[in-house]
């Protein structure tokens, strides 16, 4: 009986980590680290193009949660899924929010901003995180612009990256003023 209890407790400590592990972030059954060949086989008609170096594919008007035509992007680099986005109308924006949260939880951040468009008037932007080791997964209500909402998946990396980028660009802008 006491070779039995021992042989018990030993299975439940080595499945502790596994059970305390999440599941991978997916969107629409894409996710990081998917070779390029998986992805296709995933979606056939992703329309695949070269972009700075990595290969970026466009799938237009999916169904994604309550939206009925998203587009959905995602980026090759090195023949892997390294960044996945979906973007769709801000309108939208909450039951797609409240989706996510039923499929991975409560978001470890939550913040609302106030965005600007170019005529001066005000609108909140709420933006939605959720991190698995070194991927993120983020809802920005508005982003681009205040009528499109985006869902992303990336690795921590990349948008550390994309950072970066965008600040070397800036900076070289502003040296021109």
């Amino acid at each position: 009986m006491r070779t039995v209890l021992m042989a018990a407790s030993w299975l439940i400590m080595l499945s502790l980590p596994a059970i305390a592990q999440q599941a991978p972030f997916d969107l629409k059954g894409l996710r990081l680290g998917m070779t390029g060949t998986e992805a296709k086989t995933q979606f056939p008609s992703a329309n695949c193009y070269p972009l700075d170096g990595k290969i970026g594919c466009v799938l237009r008007r999916i169904q994604f949660g309550n939206v009925e035509s998203a587009d959905l992007g995602y980026q090759l680099r090195d023949d892997i899924v390294s960044y996945i986005s979906v973007s769709f109308e801000e309108h939208k924006f909450t039951g797609v929010a409240e989706a996510l949260k039923v499929k991975f939880g409560a978001p470890v951040t939550e913040e609302t901003t106030v965005v600007q468009n170019r005529m001066g008037a005000k609108f909140e932007n709420l933006t939605l995180s959720w991190t698995n080791g070194d991927v993120t997964l983020r809802a920005a209500q508005r982003l681009r612009d205040i009528t499109t909402s985006t869902v992303s998946l990336m690795y921590q990396s990349t948008s550390d990256e994309e950072v970066r980028l965008r600040k070397e660009k800036a900076d070289a802008a502003a040296k021109k003023l």
